[in-house]
């Protein structure tokens, strides 16, 4: 999610549709942007990342505009995600880089 800072409200969730799907039901009004389509637990047909960054920077500036519409996300307790970059280029694979997040 954009804008996870201390006391920042966010206004814009990207990632699968399953997820994406979850968001706009618990923060109505937060603007969405599907970059991906989960096939399983652990697969998902992504799009070409020019397409994904072309779909995100076309809703920012609605989400910026239409941020009072959100219902602000507020959770008793921080949450902690822990992310990996794998840097693909040293081990030939034909993406450079990936992120994997980790729930705990």
């Amino acid at each position: 999610m954009a804008g996870l800072a201390d006391d920042a409200d966010a206004v814009l969730f990207v990632g699968d549709d399953t997820i994406v799907t979850e968001a706009a039901e618990v923060a109505p009004g937060m603007r969405c942007v599907v970059v991906k389509t989960a096939l399983g637990a652990r697969s998902a047909a992504l799009l070409h990342p020019d397409e994904a960054r072309d779909r995100i920077q076309q809703a920012v500036p609605d989400a910026l505009a239409n941020r009072e519409s959100v219902r602000s996300l507020r959770f008793d307790a921080r949450i902690r995600i822990a992310a990996a970059i794998w840097h693909n280029e040293h081990n030939g694979q034909p993406v450079m880089r990936s992120l994997t997040a980790y729930d705990h």
